[in-house]
């Protein structure tokens, strides 16, 4: 009796520890993100991390914590999801040219734009003989109808957030165990 009572309230606490700190998690990475926005700028600083370190510590830790107690893949493996999506987007939120005010930024947008109007990739330009990227990119448009810049500053980062996703199909197909999957998504981050 005791040693049900006892593993109860040890089920209960696990519970409010993975409630809270997967709360503690969404917060921290909307204070991450946040806070990336409120430095927007049209100049690329010092470093794309700077003046967000404490930031990301948090996210760091609530994303441990979670993923140590959580049991369930499903749920790490969306975790790991949202943790590399929220790292890979963060030069999107803070820069207006994520990429850098060079030249391949505006040719990207060129060319994507230039997809969308004619539906065709544009000939002899540069990158214009690899369209796969600008496919992908036109195809999230379509869905959303998001705007071109969007495009180029977040939808390089989805598209590789989504990674753990694939491979834990992939891990699953080929029958691979629970802790070996678990694994192999956190090697994604």
């Amino acid at each position: 009796m005791f040693c049900e009572r006892f593993t109860q309230q040890g089920n209960s606490h696990n519970y409010y520890l993975q409630k809270l700190s997967l709360c503690g998690y969404i917060l921290s990475i909307g204070i991450l993100l946040g806070s990336a926005s409120s430095l927007h700028r049209s100049y690329q600083d010092s470093w794309a991390l700077e003046n967000l370190i404490p930031q990301i510590l948090l996210v760091i830790l609530f994303f441990s914590i979670y993923v140590v107690n959580e049991k369930r893949l499903v749920y790490i493996v969306i975790s790991v999801c949202l943790f590399i999506f929220s790292f890979r987007a963060l030069p999107g939120f803070k820069y207006i040219n994520p990429y850098g005010s060079a030249i391949d930024q505006s040719v990207h947008w060129a060319n994507i734009q230039a997809m969308l109007n004619s539906g065709i990739p544009e000939t002899g330009n540069v990158y214009s003989d690899e369209p796969g990227i600008y496919i992908l990119l036109i195809a999230l448009n379509l869905l959303g109808n998001v705007s071109t810049s969007s495009l180029l500053r977040f939808g390089p980062a989805l598209l590789l957030s989504l990674s753990p996703f694939f491979i834990s199909i992939i891990g699953k197909s080929i029958s691979k165990s629970a802790n070996q999957l678990r694994f192999i998504v956190f090697s994604c981050v």
